[in-house]
């Protein structure tokens, strides 16, 4: 009976472990990418679908190589006794030629499986920011927000490092699809959506609320701070000449702004935000108090070119 060596056993244990060491690192590279908060919830079932039957062809195909090296390495082993120094230079000639055949073809397999295992993670990570992101202004989504939100609330109840939210509306929006057309109200859209990020810092999220409507989380701001953040914001948006079609379009939005407080949920700040912009809606001043919250208000006109920009009070 041939003796088995120890080192093909080692190797092939090796082996194995790198095929879960390698799904591990799919796993890693799609789920902690830029530490991101994952939601497949947020992946279609056709995105599902496809990127899991791509990792189990390469899982297949991966197993399959192994096993067939473990077969080589196994007819080796019984081909091959050292304990019988009458084999042929021919027979371990063949038997070297196997083993080594066998280490290229895994070793083809492992150079190319990093770059499947990268090429599944880019796709994952594009189907995941597609799903959370608004594109028609190419912002974070409402589901995007709602986790943000979500996450620096439960690090505003760790720290009590101070969080509000602003939510912002775009004045008699309807004006622009009822004068100019719908893509008229989808670049004012736009417009908007680039002026709130141009006057943001990077850690606060400007999102796309829904409609013509857009939200914003301010960590490590206060309520008054935020009336400031959303002054900026009304300002700068006022400010900008927004052309379309040889049209200067005036565009003016209302906000509110709420800080969180405590053991507060998502759902009652962002009521409270919006019952302060709902109160901030034709308001002249533009700074009011209501339920414990700043709104911040213009009049709105979305007249032609001719009409005054609105006046601030």
């Amino acid at each position: 009976m041939p003796i088995v060596p120890e080192i093909p056993s080692v190797v092939v244990g090796a082996l194995l472990g790198g095929l879960f060491l390698g799904i591990g690192i799919f796993l890693g590279l799609c789920l902690g990418r830029r530490s991101a908060i994952v939601d497949v919830r947020s992946m279609s079932r056709e995105q599902l679908q496809d990127v899991l039957t791509h990792l189990f062809q390469w899982t297949t195909g991966f197993a399959n190589d192994v096993s067939h090296y473990r077969d080589v390495l196994a007819r080796a082993s019984r081909d091959f006794n050292p304990h019988k120094p009458n084999h042929t230079d021919r027979e371990v000639t063949r038997l070297m030629s196997e083993i080594v055949n066998a280490n290229e073809q895994l070793q083809k397999r492992l150079n190319s499986t990093e770059s499947t295992l990268q090429q599944q993670a880019d796709e994952i990570e594009t189907h995941m920011s597609e799903a959370r992101t608004d594109t028609l202004t190419d912002l974070p989504n409402r589901r995007a927000f709602d986790d943000e939100l979500q996450r620096r609330l439960a690090e505003w109840e760790r720290s009590n490092i101070p969080l509000a939210v602003l939510l912002l509306d775009i004045d008699h929006f309807k004006s622009f699809n009822d004068q100019y057309g719908h893509q008229a109200g989808d670049f004012v859209l736009q417009e908007v959506a680039r002026n709130l990020r141009a006057t943001m810092r990077e850690a606060q999220m400007v999102a796309r609320f829904g409609g013509e409507e857009f939200a914003i989380v301010l960590p490590d701001t206060g309520v008054h701070a935020g009336c400031q953040a959303a002054e900026r914001a009304r300002r700068a948006i006022e400010r900008a000449v927004c052309r379309y079609e040889n049209q200067t379009l005036c565009v003016t939005v209302s906000c509110g702004a709420a800080q969180a407080a405590e053991k507060e949920s998502l759902t009652s700040l962002l009521k409270r935000a919006d019952l302060a912009l709902y109160a901030s809606k034709g308001a002249m001043p533009r700074i009011g108090t209501t339920a414990n919250a700043v709104c911040c208000s213009v009049r709105a006109r979305a007249k032609r070119r001719e009409m005054p920009r609105p006046l601030c009070g």
